[in-house]
C-alpha cells in the first residue's frame, strides 16, 4: 500500500501575502483586505524586487501581476461557489511541512 500525504488551502485560507527580501531576508507582509499595490523595493536594504512595465514590449509588470492574483483570490473568497476550491501545495522534500516559528 502506497501512503500518501497531501496540504491543500481553500482561497478562504489566503489571508496576507508575504515578499521575502533574497538579500537580507526580511520580511514585508500584507493582508489581502489592505492590498493595493505589489511592493516594488525591500523595505529594509532597498534591493529591487519586481520590474516596472515594460513599454518597448507591453508586457505587464510584475506588481500588476501580482494585483491580478490578489484580486482573483479576492474574487473567489467573495463568489460563493457550489464547489469547494482547494489549491494544493508542494512540500519541502522529506519535509513535514516549512519552518515553525514562534
Amino acid at each position: 500500500m502506497t501512503m500518501q500525504k497531501r496540504t491543500t488551502i481553500e482561497p478562504y485560507d489566503i489571508v496576507s501575502l508575504e515578499f521575502e527580501c533574497r538579500q537580507c531576508h526580511a520580511r514585508y507582509s500584507v493582508t489581502l483586505a489592505g492590498f493595493s499595490k505589489a511592493q516594488m523595493k525591500c523595505p529594509n536594504c532597498g534591493v529591487q524586487w519586481l520590474r516596472g512595465i515594460d513599454t518597448s514590449t507591453a508586457v505587464d509588470s510584475q506588481d500588476v501581476k501580482i494585483a491580478r492574483f490578489v484580486h482573483s483570490v479576492q474574487d473567489l473568497q467573495a463568489a460563493g461557489l457550489e464547489a469547494i476550491i482547494r489549491l494544493e501545495i508542494s512540500m519541502p522534500p522529506g519535509g513535514e511541512g516549512g519552518k515553525i516559528e514562534s
